[in-house]
């Protein structure tokens, strides 16, 4: 980069005669000294002369001509323009900033792609253990029942227990603040674009804060109610804390869009449930793994809920996508 910026722009140095740009440094430094109150004939100045007298053009206009023939580079830019007299000066100002944002921007990318490191290294040390607690043994222990449709929603300690009470799984684990008929609606009916819909609304907490998260998720395409969205709300601010600087990679490397959890690939996903999702599952009880609901975020068999008995085609009317997506979600 540093060879080809220059290059690219074109920057050539004009061809200086050594002799002329001696005299316009020794001009210069013997008006300094007059502006300064010395007189023109002080040791500093006849040292000036002196040398000026005994220099050898034929070797100067040798030196001058090795620093022509070097490749010429960002550093070598900065280093003639602030060392140049006024009157030589090889770069404009406008000629400065432009190389200073690409210097920032060379410095932005490798602190960002640093940090990623670092995140990605958290996510390796926690994503195997949080993995296993949450969906290790996803179709034991305690799920959340229906009586009907539309009816009553209870947790159950087992799958036994809810049968008994005459009950039937909606999703495994506890029931959460999105355990309500309204939103496990809209976990199914989004569940083609509801990755991309809510990374949007993350987009928000940037600028906007958790109000404007809140609307975002509130609104459609998503239409989560309550504290069903609260709960999706503090997962996106979690994953900002813990996943930004994954984000900003994959920005930069234009997988942004990847959602999946794979073994391999660290994406923004992956580091959203190794940081976040032991706080973010609890409290919104039913997602799509728990409710056996293929999304976007493409799962294995064994990381689905294998004993729903809802047929989520059936319960809501074959509905899908009721909501119309972005053009970018669309893509998904």
């Amino acid at each position: 980069v540093s060879f080809i910026i220059p290059k690219f722009f074109g920057y050539n140095y004009e061809q200086v005669d050594p002799n002329q740009k001696q005299s316009s440094i020794v001009e210069a430094f013997m008006k300094i000294q007059a502006e300064e109150g010395y007189d023109d004939e002080s040791d500093d100045t006849k040292n000036e002369q002196n040398r000026k007298s005994s220099r050898n053009p034929e070797k100067e206009e040798q030196v001058a001509s090795d620093n022509n023939s070097r490749p010429l580079t960002i550093c070598s830019l900065f280093r003639k323009r602030w060392s140049s007299p006024s009157d030589l000066v090889f770069l404009t100002k406008a000629d400065i900033y432009i190389l200073w944002a690409f210097a920032v921007a060379s410095v932005f990318v490798v602190v960002v792609n640093i940090a990623a490191t670092s995140q990605m290294n958290v996510v390796r040390q926690k994503f195997d253990g949080v993995h296993h607690a949450l969906y290790g043994n996803i179709n034991e222990g305690q799920v959340c029942g229906f009586d009907k449709i539309g009816g009553n929603i209870a947790t159950f300690g087992s799958l036994e227990l809810a049968h008994t009470a005459g009950y039937k799984v909606a999703h495994c684990g506890a029931c959460g603040n999105c355990s309500t008929w309204h939103n496990l609606g809209k976990q199914y009916t989004t569940r083609s674009f509801l990755a991309n819909a809510a990374f949007q609304c993350g987009k928000k907490s940037l600028i906007g804060g958790q109000d404007a998260v809140l609307q975002c998720l509130n609104d459609e395409p998503i239409g989560f109610q309550g504290k069903c969205a609260e709960c999706w709300a503090e997962d996106i601010f979690c994953s900002r804390s813990h996943c930004v600087f994954i984000f900003l990679q994959s920005n930069l490397i234009n997988t942004v869009s990847n959602f999946q959890v794979g073994t391999d690939t660290i994406t923004a996903a992956k580091c959203e449930e190794a940081n976040c999702e032991l706080k973010f599952v609890p409290c919104s009880g039913a997602n799509r793994r728990r409710m056996h609901i293929q999304s976007t975020i493409k799962r294995p068999e064994d990381q689905l809920c294998g004993i729903v008995d809802a047929d989520w085609a059936e319960v809501f009317g074959g509905k899908q996508d009721t909501s119309t997506p972005s053009s970018s979600d669309k893509k998904e």
